[in-house]
């Protein structure tokens, strides 16, 4: 990690934001494609709702939202062969949404990745929605970028 800035934290009114540089070094001397996972922390890895029915009301006990920004800068050696397309979903009654974009431009991966929750309050019909919302976002956060070394032919 080269620099790490937070604000808000003082404000219970202002979201939490984290900013980070880093530089990740790897040995790829033998490899010709990479697949990159940009999401490298704050991932959800499991789904919560696991029930395939439930009876009763979710209370998550606050609406939530995260954000994701990635500007990712390749090395000239490589160069994107594969890149998730960008996406939107909305919950029903604006109880929630996801808003995924991803491009490639100038030797840069830039990534905007957020989702919300507006209620948190679900009742026991709108619970399949809940569950598919997460479903969602980690099936995004599981989308591999494919990276592929420039292979230049000699005289």
């Amino acid at each position: 990690i080269d620099s790490y800035k937070n604000f808000n934290l003082d404000g219970i009114e202002l979201f939490l934001t984290e900013e980070f540089e880093l530089t990740m070094e790897n040995d790829l001397a033998n490899s010709n494609t990479i697949l990159l996972n940009p999401f490298l922390m704050d991932k959800v890895s499991e789904n919560p709702f696991k029930l395939n029915e439930r009876l009763y009301p979710v209370d998550i006990g606050y609406p939530r939202k995260f954000e994701f920004i990635l500007s990712l800068g390749l090395p000239t050696d490589y160069n994107v062969e594969t890149i998730p397309e960008s996406k939107s979903l909305k919950l029903p009654n604006n109880q929630g949404n996801i808003v995924y974009n991803v491009g490639f431009a100038n030797q840069k991966i830039k990534l905007h990745f957020k989702y919300s929750l507006n209620t948190s309050y679900f009742y026991s019909n709108e619970y399949p929605n809940l569950k598919e919302f997460f479903k969602r976002i980690i099936n995004i956060q599981n989308e591999p970028i494919i990276l592929k070394k420039v292979i230049e032919i000699g005289d």
